[in-house]
């Protein structure tokens, strides 16, 4: 019966938001999933039971923030992830990466309760099977992409003890190449801007890190058309997020990032253009930012501005406001407020200033007063708009 109850309930979470919102709200439901998934001898009612939390955790985020700070379900997690088969490990693992890619307060939760991530970190350095280190580093690299839990993996000194040793192995099994991708994106995220990304730098310019690099930025394109990559399927944010981070890095770690620059502008200006539907609001609005942010970062680069430019990524910054405003008119907006869209248009606003000030600076030499001494103002407007044409390859 208890089999039946968490089999059922899983079904019902699957991909259906007002059931995963509802279920935790359920009188007794959380203590419930927690007895089943101490169960000792009914693994198939355990199993159920972590795939319940992480099909609830997957499609709310209040759902995933209740279900992390339930405590006697997180012991219960805890016991599932040390001592529960292989197959209720996985799944304890998957529930875990899921609330953690849903909401950053329920990462922050997660990162913060020891027990539970000591218990991931020891899965992700086993040796004894493939499967769950994937499973593991897969949690740490949806927790890597929380602010406030990042903090608490440097503690643990997670790329010294787990990310950069697992770095250097070839062979990671059948899920070979996803286990060096989520590796690579976990590294990116944890050492950005601080003061051990040389340990990333050392990674990108491998064979494996520029492979990682050059799959990310073709996993973009996949992302954004609902696309699969070895029967995994990649949300724009997933793939968005290590990309911005990568560009964060110094500029030694660039070089694999540079070599697949056209493809990477192309699929950042689709992101700008495609419309959030209501379900992926939430996800959605931060890889909408995160992307804008990153055009921002590339525009250091002149080969950068010029295929901005050609693909007319000026105008679909523009359009982002409206763009914004119809996604939050239209969708389930109760947890988005104006500041969030205000938020995002500053972003927005930022990175047009910086893709027109090339061209506004070259046209400032013609003012009367801003360009009283430059040789610009012996052109005149024609000589200057073929000017403007041959440097930035545009008619914008």
């Amino acid at each position: 019966i208890q089999y039946r109850a968490c089999w059922a309930l899983a079904q019902l979470a699957w991909s259906h938001d007002p059931n995963s919102a509802l279920i935790p709200e359920i009188p007794g439901a959380l203590d419930a999933l927690a007895n089943a998934l101490a169960t000792k001898r009914q693994n198939e009612a355990a199993e159920h039971a972590a795939i319940c939390i992480g099909n609830c955790g997957a499609n709310r985020p209040t759902a995933a923030i209740s279900m992390v700070e339930h405590e006697a379900l997180m012991v219960a997690l805890v016991k599932a992830i040390r001592r529960g088969s292989p197959k209720c490990q996985e799944k304890a693992l998957m529930a875990l990466k899921n609330c953690s890619a849903t909401s950053k307060q329920a990462a922050y939760t997660i990162a913060s309760n020891q027990a539970l991530l000591a218990g991931v970190l020891d899965i992700a350095q086993t040796d004894d099977d493939h499967g769950l280190r994937h499973q593991g580093l897969g949690v740490i690299n949806c927790l890597s992409r929380c602010l406030s839990a990042v903090p608490i993996l440097r503690r643990a000194r997670v790329v010294e003890r787990i990310l950069k040793p697992l770095a250097q192995i070839q062979d990671h099994g059948p899920s070979n190449e996803l286990v060096k991708l989520t590796i690579a994106c976990a590294m990116a995220n944890l050492t950005a801007r601080q003061n051990d990304e040389g340990a990333f730098i050392e990674l990108s310019k491998s064979q494996h890190g520029h492979s990682s690099i050059r799959t990310l930025v073709r996993l973009m394109g996949l992302a954004l058309n609902s696309g699969s990559w070895k029967h995994v399927c990649f949300t724009p944010l997933s793939v968005m997020y290590p990309l911005h981070s990568i560009l964060r890095c110094s500029p030694d770690a660039h070089d694999s990032i540079l070599g697949s620059l056209r493809p990477l502008v192309d699929s950042l200006n689709r992101l700008l253009s495609n419309p959030i539907r209501p379900r992926d609001l939430r996800v959605g609005l931060e890889a909408l930012e995160v992307g804008i942010k990153a055009c921002r970062l590339l525009q250091r680069y002149p080969a950068a501005q010029r295929r901005m430019r050609q693909v007319g990524m000026l105008t679909s910054l523009q359009r982002v406001p409206p763009l914004l405003h119809s996604s939050l008119a239209g969708g389930c907006s109760e947890e988005y407020d104006d500041a969030v869209a205000s938020r995002i248009e500053g972003v927005a606003e930022a990175a047009v200033e910086d893709l027109v000030r090339p061209v506004l600076a070259l046209c400032m030499g013609q003012h009367g007063r801003l360009g009283a001494d430059s040789p610009m103002r012996c052109l005149n407007r024609d000589i200057l708009a073929a000017v403007v044409v041959l440097a930035f390859e545009s008619h914008e």
